[in-house]
């Protein structure tokens, strides 16, 4: 991290946030991470992840090390500092409104522009609502994406699809199961 500012509004920014593991692979980057006090002193003094509001802006995040970091005990590396993240059943994690502008993700895609809405992550189990996302994905380019989405028990469920994939729309629901092995998709 590079320097931290506050706003006239109270928002913190974290600039040029690095986080990485015990290796020193990068987990995640990104120029800046607004998020308001209240929520990051909580989150810092007692271990209550829950948030308002987090801005992300330019930045990369690696899944696959990421993944890693939620599925086990681990330490995080943030630039010099560690910070030890106990998974127990206490630790979940809910996001009020997160948005994302020009993130890079490991594979090569680009998050353009997100807006999530509820995030709510425990015990390997996701829920949110993409109210809208901007995006391209291999040589698909996703417009107006919004959909309620959920994961528990290996089971992927987007409800009320409604986006724009390379100027054709597309409405309806989807459903995945058992798509660990990612040469079956």
């Amino acid at each position: 991290m590079s320097d931290v500012s506050i706003s006239l509004n109270g928002k913190i920014s974290l600039n040029n946030l690095l986080i990485s593991n015990k290796a020193n692979d990068t987990i995640f980057y990104s120029k800046a991470v607004g998020v308001d006090p209240v929520s990051l002193i909580d989150a810092l003094n007692n271990n209550d992840l829950k948030f308002n509001n987090i801005s992300l802006i330019q930045g990369k995040i690696y899944f696959d090390l990421l993944s890693q970091i939620l599925s086990t005990d681990s330490n995080l590396m943030v630039d010099n500092n560690s910070i030890s993240i106990e998974k127990t059943l206490q630790n979940k994690v809910f996001i009020k409104s997160l948005s994302i502008s020009d993130f890079d993700l490991d594979n090569g895609d680009l998050i353009s522009n997100a807006e999530i809405l509820n995030m709510y992550y425990f015990n390997d189990s996701l829920s949110l609502e993409i109210a809208d996302l901007a995006s391209k994905i291999n040589k698909y380019e996703l417009k107006d994406f919004n959909s309620y989405l959920s994961y528990s028990d290996n089971k992927l469920n987007f409800q009320n699809i409604n986006t724009n994939i390379n100027n054709s729309n597309f409405l309806g629901s989807l459903e995945l199961y058992d798509f660990k092995d990612k040469n079956s998709l």
